[in-house]
């Protein structure tokens, strides 16, 4: 027992949860304690006289309150307020309560008048009770996700259905679960309970229920809670975590610009004979075909390497970007390191005579992507093998060219990275090309994103991959509206 007032106690109420305690009386206030060790933890102040009934509303965030002085005040626990006051009865109240699905609040007072009250403006949603002499059982052998194949995952569209396999035909009654409250839906200006668009038994009395659910925006958990036709037993699912994505948010606002910096061929056959030029014309073209899907301009730079400053280049087209577009830099071709480790990109006219001057720092490059504001990426071709390197330069290695990046985005928070390896020669933008292919889009979701690209590349190849920040979708398929 506990004392909790110094005058007598009239209205005790618990939470749905179990968690906390209301008491009332004639000391005009309301306390709320905390059910399992007895600390105070808020009082309610706002009547004027003795509080005779309380009670929690079914989804325990507020409290209802009639007193003495003919007031039925609805109080916002958390914040500890009272936020409306219900007047109407002509003398003190008595009884006071919330109707089971939180819409209506009842109260009857010594005027022998009861009043119904509209709460519906609350958007109560009440808390699922479980009976005490229940078993709770694990969840993976009763309740199975089946779509989403992938958990977490992410949809681009706001509908999507979800289907579950309840695997005992002993659990047929189910209630679906949106965020932690009962999915509900609006219906002839009433809220229902939304019910599954699709129930199939199998031959193996495996029930299959599917649900069309409309995500809120960002992050979803969804639960299904199965009980037993005896009452006796229940099972909540694993939570399937989906986070939704507005695609046209992206499309108005996002431009992708991409620089790619790959030489036809290197004219000094010294260097290397066997250098494959690799085509860019078909990886440019698809795309392309992101501009007004996906992105809303999609920009990509070919410098000409006789005129232009690769790095002025770099420079210049990183400083268009803003926060919320894509910048992409590509580079495919040799790299040498100096006696101090430094490592360069070798341009197509160096020779042995002039290779210092034919040399662009690699740092100095990848500086673009720490300078801009916008989501960075680097792809780099490291299958290139330089030959008759000229003394005081040695064959840069992934070790070497992943330091180099590592300590120019050392600052950068937003950024992905791949180093591709062969013991041969890539054709690295048809194998981009090709890792945007929909039978790469391993969630399904018509999207193919730079994980999936990652997973491709390790397929085939030895790769470097870090990605750090914000999720971006980099390649659309088809419509996500």
């Amino acid at each position: 027992s506990k004392k909790v007032a110094d005058f007598p106690v009239e209205a005790i109420s618990y939470s749905p949860d179990g968690k906390y305690i209301a008491t009332a009386g004639l000391e005009n206030s309301i306390k709320i304690w905390n059910a399992e060790n007895g600390n105070l933890i808020k009082v309610l102040k706002g009547h004027t006289n003795a509080v005779y009934s309380i009670s929690f509303s079914p989804d325990g965030k507020y409290l209802v309150s009639g007193s003495d002085d003919k007031i039925v005040k609805i109080w916002k626990i958390e914040l500890g307020i009272s936020i409306f006051d219900l007047k109407g009865h002509k003398l003190g109240i008595r009884t006071v309560n919330f109707s089971p699905d939180g819409k209506f609040i009842v109260s009857g007072a010594i005027d022998k008048e009861m009043r119904v009250w509209d709460a519906s403006f609350l958007s109560i949603v009440p808390i699922v009770n479980i009976p005490t002499n229940t078993n709770k059982l694990q969840s993976e052998r009763i309740i199975s996700w089946e779509s989403p194949e992938n958990n977490p995952t992410i949809s681009f569209t706001r509908h999507i259905n979800v289907t579950a396999q309840i695997n005992n035909p002993l659990f047929k009654s189910i209630q679906f679960f949106l965020n932690k409250a009962e999915y509900k839906k609006l219906e002839n200006n009433n809220i229902e309970v939304v019910k599954p668009m699709s129930v199939k038994v199998t031959q193996n009395n495996v029930t299959e229920v599917t649900y069309d659910v409309y995500l809120d925006i960002n992050e979803n958990e969804i639960q299904l809670f199965a009980e037993s036709l005896d009452h006796t037993s229940y099972v909540f699912s694993k939570p399937l975590f989906v986070k939704y994505i507005d695609i046209s948010e992206q499309l108005k606002s996002t431009q992708l610009k991409v620089l790619i910096i790959s030489p036809e061929k290197y004219y000094d056959k010294k260097i290397n004979s066997k250098f494959e030029y690799a085509n860019i014309s078909k990886f440019k073209g698809i795309i392309k075909t992101q501009e007004g899907k996906l992105y809303n301009s999609v920009n990509i730079v070919t410098p000409n390497f006789s005129e232009d400053n690769l790095i002025n280049i770099a420079d210049s087209v990183a400083s268009t970007c803003s926060k919320q577009d894509v910048y992409m830099l590509l580079i495919s071709g040799f790299f040498v390191k100096d006696n101090t480790n430094s490592v360069y990109f070798v341009m197509p006219n160096a020779n042995a005579k002039n290779f210092e001057t034919e040399i662009i720092s690699l740092e100095k490059l990848c500086n673009s992507i720490s300078k801009t504001p916008a989501f960075g990426g680097i792809i780099i071709d490291e299958s290139h093998v330089c030959q008759n390197i000229p003394k005081n330069f040695l064959q840069a290695d992934n070790n070497d060219i992943n330091k180099t990046i590592e300590k120019s985005l050392s600052g950068k928070k937003e950024y992905v990275k791949y180093l591709i390896n062969s013991s041969e020669s890539l054709q690295i933008f048809d194998i981009l090309t090709n890792s945007l292919h929909p039978l790469n889009d391993i969630d399904n979701n018509n999207v193919i994103d730079f994980e999936e690209i990652n997973t491709f590349f390790k397929k085939l190849y030895s790769v470097e991959y870090q990605y750090k920040g914000r999720y971006f979708p980099f390649f659309l398929h088809n419509s996500a509206n």
